[in-house]
């Protein structure tokens, strides 16, 4: 997890959801890492923890900004299409733009792009890989165990 004063920059899930603080030279007063505890009881299974209140200071375009905001309005454990997504922005032309928006989402979990799914029903990509997206799914609409070591890594920024 990466971020300063104002709020998360950045998360990346790493090899079995291990993340490192990455705070500076100074945690803030403690904020970045008090984020990341609120985080680290989340992925533990830990359904209470109120995620939305964590604050984001994210760099992206507006439009960008927009659909990140509303994927932290999907509530836990449900899932929304692309389409739905873009209406959720009353933009409806706009599902590709949304899906790539996704796509460049900076800080996983805490922007929950894995709650969106196709139209038709099938797997879309998910930066983490599939394995964590379907975990990060179980997890939230059962409380089963945390999402472990699902496979798969992020290549690009966090």
């Amino acid at each position: 997890m990466v971020g300063h004063a104002a709020g998360v920059t950045g998360v990346s899930l790493e090899d079995g959801f291990a993340w490192e603080r990455e705070a500076g030279p100074a945690d803030h007063g403690g904020a970045v890492g008090g984020w990341a505890d609120r985080l680290a009881a989340y992925l533990s299974g830990d359904l209470s923890v109120d995620l939305a209140a964590v604050p984001l200071a994210v760099d992206g375009t507006a439009f960008q900004r927009g659909v990140w905001s509303a994927l932290r309005a999907i509530p836990a454990g449900q899932t929304r299409t692309y389409t739905e997504l873009a209406a959720m922005m009353d933009r409806p032309d706009a599902v590709r733009a949304a899906a790539s928006a996704c796509g460049r989402n900076p800080a996983a979990v805490l922007i929950p792009c894995h709650r969106v799914v196709r139209r038709d029903g099938r797997d879309c990509g998910f930066s983490w890989g599939m394995a964590r997206k379907h975990a990060l799914l179980a997890l939230e609409r059962g409380g089963l165990p945390g999402p472990g070591g699902a496979g798969g890594r992020r290549s690009r920024r966090p």
